[in-house]
């Protein structure tokens, strides 16, 4: 298990070097942003499809047992729909970071058939969002879409008041019109659903315990869950009541590794959003400083979901890709078009 383990773990690795490297050319590296925007496009119409059928689509044969799950909200039951993801808070938060990326370009300088097929895409991957019913990835994408409208905006207009006034009542808008009209999502929010939320406040308790007791290396990578018990101080007991890790992935790497590696990674995901943050204000009128602010976006979506919920970042999580990409991609902007 632990070679399985160091094997993810340096996978991670590879897949970040591998997009930062090999992503060279820029219509390759659009290439690799439509394929992204399709495969969001493919899972929305997957979890549509399992919410209009009421069904997995037949997808548990491939072992996805929990394509399709029912849930208590209150006195009610709620379906949520997670695609080919397994569970519906992991295609939220796949869904929270390419939706960004789809807002950005509907600023970029492209032809209108292109931004007409991107506003089909961005109602359809809302709208399977939605479906997922994950309170996480819904507010999630508000913070990473509120992020991007607010520095497109002010870079199409150069108004940065009017721009963050303008991002502010958009987000509250959609914020509001859909808990009013999406009856599941306003149950979930509002009606208790059987501890599903209550959990993460305890379950913060134990990990910050482990990290007082092992601030320098932690307990082992994976070992979260064998190692809670010993240090569950909470009247709940909730590591016996909820073995499960803490619904909180930067607290997660603090308990399991230490922390001087959660340290690190806060200094790669620092690193990325200073990198994308000045792409997205480089001068040139292409697709590639909206793409940057794009991608600045789904990082704080990403920050914000993982802060609710966890995914081992460290073991193959989508955040490498994202990751290789925008060092790719502010290489590129960096070089500026006359080199390409």
């Amino acid at each position: 298990i632990k070679l399985c383990v160091l094997w993810l773990v340096a996978e991670s690795w590879l897949i970040f070097l591998y997009f930062a490297n090999q992503l060279k050319d820029r219509r390759l590296l659009l290439a690799v942003v439509t394929a992204l925007l399709l495969s969001g496009a493919l899972q929305s119409l997957l979890g549509i499809g399992q919410d209009l059928s009421g069904g997995t689509l037949g997808l548990g044969f491939f072992g996805e047992a929990k394509t399709f799950m029912q849930m208590r909200a209150g006195e009610f039951l709620v379906s949520r729909v997670s695609g080919t993801f397994g569970h519906p808070n992991n295609l939220a938060g796949f869904l929270s970071m390419i939706l960004p990326l789809n807002l950005a370009l509907l600023f970029a300088p492209l032809r209108r058939r292109l931004k007409v097929g991107l506003v089909i895409l961005l109602v359809l991957m809302a709208t399977a969002l939605v479906l997922t019913l994950s309170r996480g990835g819904w507010l999630a994408f508000i913070l990473g879409g509120l992020v991007t409208f607010f520095f497109c905006l002010s870079r199409r207009y150069r108004h940065k008041a009017l721009s963050l006034v303008v991002a502010l009542t958009v987000a509250v808008a959609f914020l509001v019109a859909t808990i009013v009209l999406v009856e599941p999502l306003k149950r979930r929010l509002f009606e208790e659903d059987y501890g599903a939320a209550q959990t993460r406040i305890p379950l913060a308790l134990v990990a910050l315990n482990i990290i007082r007791h092992h601030p320098w290396l932690g307990v082992g990578l994976t070992d979260y869950v064998a190692a809670a018990p010993s240090y569950d101080i909470t009247m709940q007991a909730i590591s016996f009541e909820f073995p499960r890790p803490v619904h909180n992935e930067f607290l997660l790497i603090g308990a399991e590794l230490g922390l001087p590696a959660l340290a690190l990674f806060l200094l790669i995901v620092g690193v990325l959003w200073r990198r994308l943050f000045r792409a997205g204000r480089h001068p040139e009128e292409t697709p590639f400083p909206y793409l940057a602010i794009g991608l600045m976006g789904a990082f704080v979506a990403w920050t914000g979901f993982r802060l609710t919920d966890y995914h081992y970042v460290l073991l193959a999580d989508p955040f490498w890709v994202f990751a290789g990409l925008a060092q790719a991609l502010t290489s590129i902007v960096d070089l500026g078009p006359a080199s390409q």
